[in-house]
């Protein structure tokens, strides 16, 4: 019985192709995390949200995983982004702030 169960198994995975946005999408991901940032962390987003709607449209698409990779990587470069600009204009507040005190001396 074991062949027949594998059989079937290959019979239903015969007809699924892997959504191109979806690789994409986790392409971009993974290049947005390794300094490309919103450039490529935005594209990531839209690619693996517009992936994951047309996976759930056709039954025998896959890549929903690599959609859901793609999009995370995408939020995950963009909230760092924000977090590294928001540290440059505090620094740039705190030097200002220090040498209009420091001018006053």
């Amino acid at each position: 019985m074991e062949p027949q169960v594998y059989e079937n198994v290959q019979a239903s995975r015969q007809g699924q192709t892997t959504n191109g946005l979806a690789v994409a999408s986790l392409i971009l991901g993974i290049l947005s995390l390794t300094g490309c940032g919103c450039m490529t962390g935005i594209p990531a987003i839209i690619c693996g949200t517009m992936a994951k709607n047309a996976i759930r449209q056709d039954p025998t698409q896959t890549g929903d995983g690599f959609a859901k990779a793609g999009v995370i990587c995408g939020w995950i470069s963009i909230g760092l982004m924000c977090l590294v600009m928001s540290i440059y204009v505090l620094l740039i507040v705190l030097v200002g702030a220090g040498s209009i005190a420091g001018a006053g001396n």
